[in-house]
């Protein structure tokens, strides 16, 4: 029988087989491998530039639902939210055992249309909403919170900030306010669930649909 030999070349591994090029490989491999993943930095407006950036919003509109509890009773609705620098209009489509309305607040006065077509007048939004549909919501002062911002023509104390120097806890006008989560809108960061508290009034907006302008 024949046999096949292999022949087999024995290498002698010493610093003289590998090129300068090769160490320089390992010493930049290494290199990658240590540099740690870069964390961007979490860009932090101050209050008061935020505020400034916030009250010159003055065109627009925001859609989502709303949920009211007063007691025992409760209820929820979608609404619909439009605000001009001179007026503005919120539709609630359908709450428990009230129905469909239409606010419209503005220069004339306030005018309340329901789904049956029926129109009330009166000169406070929140006043007249309670007086027609049995449920309480500071219209004029909410059209503030939900954009991160104080009703400035009252004190609001305590006021707390987040660690962002985001409106986050208040209170004002009777009312304790606060700002569960935000969302970007474009370059803006505004409200995207707000609660609110009077009494035994519970009141909690969740903002799906913002257009600004």
């Amino acid at each position: 029988m024949r046999t096949i030999q292999y022949w087999s070349r024995s290498w002698n591994v010493s610093r003289n087989n590998f090129s300068p090029i090769f160490y320089l490989l390992l010493v930049l491999l290494a290199g990658c491998s240590a540099v740690p993943e870069r964390i961007q930095p979490v860009e932090v407006v101050a209050w008061e530039v935020r505020q400034q950036q916030l009250a010159t919003l003055q065109e627009w509109s925001v859609d989502g639902r709303v949920a009211f509890r007063s007691g025992l009773d409760g209820g929820q609705s979608g609404f619909s939210w439009q605000h001009t620098a001179q007026s503005q209009r919120f539709d609630l489509t359908g709450i428990l055992g009230a129905g469909s309305f239409s606010l419209k607040s503005g220069l004339s006065g306030v005018e309340l249309t329901t789904g049956d077509g029926e129109i009330y007048r009166g000169e406070d939004p929140e006043r007249l909403l309670f007086e027609i549909s049995g449920w309480r919501f500071p219209v004029k002062e909410a059209s503030y919170w939900v954009r991160g911002l104080p009703d400035p023509q009252f004190s609001a104390l305590p006021m707390v900030l987040d660690k962002k120097n985001r409106l986050q806890l208040m209170a004002q006008s009777g009312w304790s306010v606060e700002i569960i989560r935000y969302q970007y809108v474009g370059e803006l960061e505004l409200p995207a669930l707000v609660a609110m508290e009077r009494g035994d009034v519970r009141v909690k907006l969740r903002l799906t649909n913002w257009k600004i302008g």
